[in-house]
């Protein structure tokens, strides 16, 4: 019997992080695709503003995020950001996607 070893997540976001920002670029997450041909970018912004209005986001509530939709939050609804990441890549990518931000 073979034992299946669980990575640990700070490795493994360390690990990946840089591919799925070549893969995904700076939102991290997939889209909301309404057709074949729709660019990976116009996908992800239709999903984070899918998901924003499904939560009705009002002025200085708080949101968690590092990414692209987390600056769209706070620029579009007014919203706190609070970054919680895991993983030390993570950690210094938001910290100068803060300090470009400011």
């Amino acid at each position: 019997m073979s034992t299946f070893e669980r990575p640990d997540p700070r490795t493994h976001y360390d690990r990946l992080t840089d591919a799925w920002r070549c893969l995904l670029g700076e939102d991290l997450h997939y889209g909301y695709f309404t057709g074949p041909d729709l660019p990976v970018q116009v996908a992800t912004q239709a999903l984070t503003e899918l998901m924003a209005s499904k939560v009705g986001l009002q002025k200085r509530m708080s949101i968690c995020g590092t990414g692209n939709p987390a600056v769209y939050l706070a620029r579009e609804y007014g919203c706190r950001v609070l970054g919680i990441v895991n993983s030390a890549v993570g950690a210094k990518r938001a910290t100068v996607r803060e300090t470009k931000q400011a």
